[in-house]
């Protein structure tokens, strides 16, 4: 199955938010729903898919899927990785590097828009483990694991051996322009689905009518009406994204992310068996909206003592909860004091430990992963002045004016889908949701460590650059 995904040509600039700006709630099903009828389907331009959600001309975000059996976007993929067999570039490797000086120099010249796939995908780059400041080069160089690639039936670039989506040019060059020197200091990125008052009021006053206890013909009824009556009063909620631009491709991944992060705590998606949902969890009346959001969660980031390279690992990701109910102004939650938290924790919890599974299961979680190495690597790179250590001003790759991905329209809605789930003869409505990240909040001292043997200055030693200066990339 794939995704419509439609485009058009946007310009506006991005303002970016504060901090007091990212306390948001989410409806957590809020869920993505709709499918295009056929006429309809005729007359849309149709771009190569890449998300698991599309939007329609006036931002509204739905869910679409259909066959994609035998698209020619899909053969033409698995063409050019088979053409690619025997070249370096199809080579499994854990160490490929690329010279972003030389990345720069190779995009003179190019159509934005008709990019060749080993610049689109970096090279096969899956992750972002190493990163150079090299004065004597005027350069910097990151490094990773790397593989031959391919889009899967949804449209997404991933590595032949194990899967894993690959690094996108557009999304390092939304980090490295997000953190630019000439950047607002320490931007939050991030995105919210909110529902409006008038929403949650409605939501809370339907559950309100539900009895404490109801018969089980009762129950059968309201599980087959409570999700749909529920949808229709919390209607359209509102997305938000601060930090980035909002139809940049890494903002779709984050949202992705989010309402799917909520889906799986409800009980909308199946979540890998390790993780304990927040509707498993849950053992009392939910009536308000727990307040969630991901953020970085590297178990370790090493710096040279030099501060000219760093090596980031770890998950990468961990949810995070607070002990709070949000509700519409007035309201009163009418669950047992402490039992949504508890809830929420231990589905907090149980997500963070797991993450590294649930990345290998969905590839969108993969993905949130790559971005925040790429945020956390750029807000490196402002933190230790890499781009006055090396003498460059990084040229098109920090260049606004210089576009290197379709232009998509931004997600601005998304309708809501209700679930309801029985505990002990009780209906409970479990809600919540965002994504928040800071990444230069993950280099605090604590975190960040310092390598005491050296081995990262000496892995930039041995950076041996090719004698052919078009080549960007090696091993």
């Amino acid at each position: 199955m794939a995704l419509l995904q439609l485009t058009r040509r946007n310009s506006g600039r991005v303002r970016f938010c504060t901090v007091r700006q990212i306390s948001s709630y989410a409806i957590a099903l809020a869920v993505l729903a709709g499918f295009v009828d056929s006429a309809f389907a005729q007359q849309i331009t149709v771009q190569q898919p890449v998300f698991g959600v599309s939007i329609d001309a006036e931002g509204l975000l739905r869910h679409q899927l259909f066959d994609v059996v035998g698209r020619p976007e899909a053969i033409q993929g698995m063409q050019a990785a088979r053409t690619r067999q025997g070249l370096a570039i199809a080579n499994t490797t854990k160490w490929r590097k690329v010279s972003l000086r030389r990345l720069e120099t190779r995009l003179v010249g190019l159509d934005p828009e008709t990019l060749p796939d080993d610049l689109r995908c970096m090279a096969g780059l899956k992750r972002i483990e190493g990163v150079f400041l090299l004065p004597d080069s005027c350069d910097i160089v990151i490094a990773g694991p790397a593989a031959n690639w391919a889009p899967d039936l949804a449209g997404q670039d991933r590595a032949w051996d194990d899967g894993h989506p690959t690094v996108q040019l557009e999304d390092l060059l939304t980090a490295l322009r997000c953190f630019s020197p000439g950047a607002p200091q320490s931007p939050w990125i991030g995105c919210s689905i909110d529902p409006t008052e008038a929403g949650l009021q409605a939501y809370v006053d339907y559950v309100r009518q539900i009895p404490a206890q109801v018969t089980p013909a009762r129950q059968a009824e309201l599980a087959r009406t409570a999700p749909q009556e529920l949808a229709n009063r919390l209607g359209l909620a509102n997305i938000r994204v601060w930090g980035i631009p909002p139809q940049s491709r890494m903002a779709l991944v984050m949202i992705e992310a989010d309402y799917r992060m909520k889906m799986m705590a409800v009980g909308l998606e199946p979540a890998p068996q390790k993780i304990t949902t927040f509707s498993a969890a849950i053992d009392s009346p939910i009536s308000g909206a727990q307040r969630w959001w991901l953020t970085p969660n590297y178990e370790i980031l090493t710096q040279s003592a030099d501060a000219r390279s760093l090596r980031i690992a770890g998950p990468g990701i961990q949810l995070n909860t607070e002990d709070v109910v949000v509700f519409p102004p007035g309201r009163q939650p009418v669950q047992a004091p402490g039992a949504a938290p508890r809830a929420a924790r231990q589905y907090a919890a149980s997500f963070t430990k797991h993450y590294r599974t649930l990345a290998q299961e969905k590839a969108v979680f993969a993905q949130l992963q790559t971005l925040v190495d790429l945020l956390v690597m750029a807000a490196w790179l402002r933190k230790v002045k890499a781009w006055e250590v090396v003498d460059w001003n990084g040229g098109k790759l920090l260049d606004d004016n210089q576009q290197y991905g379709p232009e998509r329209i931004a997600a601005k809605q998304v309708p809501c889908v209700a679930n309801a789930v029985w505990k002990n003869r009780l209906l409970v409505f479990p809600v919540g949701g965002g994504v928040s990240i800071s990444p230069e909040n993950a280099l605090s001292p604590e975190v960040i460590k310092t390598d005491s043997k050296q081995e990262l200055e000496q892995l930039a030693d041995e950076i041996d650059f090719p004698d052919d200066e078009l080549a960007w990339w090696w091993d």
